[in-house]
């Protein structure tokens, strides 16, 4: 299938289309400037559904790059990480690092890339429905520390992207929902017209196109509403140490806190999300975020829907959004 330039503000190159990522991959670095050397960062379980495959696409454009295996979990996202990239790295000046994977990779390796030495320029090839939406809009690579989600940062600017599709149909489903509750986010945040699509079964290349070019136009007009539903959301994986919930759970749960509406009830029955929080109590996870919120008697930014049925940022105070809170997780805590 023929490849399809999104061209998005702000944003790096994406290319959008089936069977592409090899193809696309290959043809950046033989036109980009220096040696366009390259070593691809990707997980176990990606490398053994499509590396031979992506690395062929490579065998007539000067060698096919060298490879790192890491640990693709998103419990893995952590500094522990870094040292088998590094180490690659320290053998032969890169021009690129290919992340090859979902969020976690993703992260890993771009963040990998930002700190060693001057600085290795990014390539995007992410496998799963929320790193297409999420990673290649990110401005920063993430690492979590103990159980606190994305404590550490530092700046990410990739080169180029690649969005193919054909990586989605070996995903399980439990996956994919982490990519339809970001597309729920963004069509709560700025264009409703992503929950219609979700609800009739649009075309998923389309779909992904959409929220897409809505992910942009969030980015650049009003960034600050992305932390809309993050809030329980990172309370919720945190709680449980990344281990029981996927981000993408634990954001749909989140949204439907936030927004329980009969509609809201129906998308999720359609698309096989979660609806209740278990083995936790509303007074447990409380306690985590009033103690992530701020501090009693001071004023906190609280993101919630307001009269017109989208999100606002609004300053409260501190028992104000805790009983806000409170109210929202007795829509999912049963």
């Amino acid at each position: 299938m023929q490849a399809k330039r999104l061209v998005i503000e702000n944003q790096c190159p994406i290319d959008i289309g089936q069977m592409i990522a090899g193809k696309c991959t290959a043809e950046y670095l033989s036109g980009a400037h220096g040696s366009g050397r390259a070593l691809i960062v990707t997980d176990r379980e990606v490398s053994g559904y499509y590396m031979k495959k992506f690395s062929e696409a490579f065998s007539g454009t000067g060698g096919v790059p060298a490879h790192v295996i890491i640990d693709g979990n998103p419990s893995s996202k952590n500094t522990e990480m870094l040292s088998a990239i590094y180490e690659r790295l320290s053998d032969l000046d890169y021009d690129y690092v290919i992340a090859l994977g979902g969020g976690g990779v993703i992260d890993v390796a771009t963040f990998a890339a930002s700190t060693f030495g001057k600085g290795i320029k990014s390539i995007l090839v992410p496998t799963t429905m929320l790193s297409m939406l999420e990673s290649v809009m990110a401005t920063h690579s993430t690492l979590h520390f103990q159980s606190r989600k994305d404590m550490i940062r530092v700046p990410m600017s990739p080169a180029y992207a690649v969005v193919d599709i054909t990586f989605l149909k070996t995903l399980p489903a439990r996956y994919l929902a982490n990519g339809i509750a970001q597309i729920i986010q963004y069509g709560l945040i700025d264009d409703p017209s992503l929950l219609h699509a979700l609800a009739s079964s649009k075309d998923l290349d389309a779909l992904i196109e959409d929220a897409l070019r809505i992910g942009g136009n969030i980015h650049k007009s009003q960034p600050e509403l992305l932390a809309f539903g993050k809030d329980l959301a990172d309370g919720i994986e945190c709680y449980f140490r990344f281990l029981k919930y996927t981000p993408g759970e634990a954001m749909a749960l989140s949204l439907l806190a936030h927004c329980p509406s009969v509609a809201m009830h129906r998308l999720y029955d359609r698309l096989g999300l979660p609806q209740i929080l278990t083995e936790v109590t509303k007074d447990a996870l409380m306690k985590r975020i009033a103690h992530s919120i701020g501090k009693p008697g001071k004023t906190v930014e609280l993101i919630r829907i307001g009269p017109l049925k989208k999100p606002v940022i609004d300053r409260v105070p501190f028992d104000t959004a805790l009983k806000f809170y409170e109210t929202a997780l007795a829509e999912i805590c049963h």
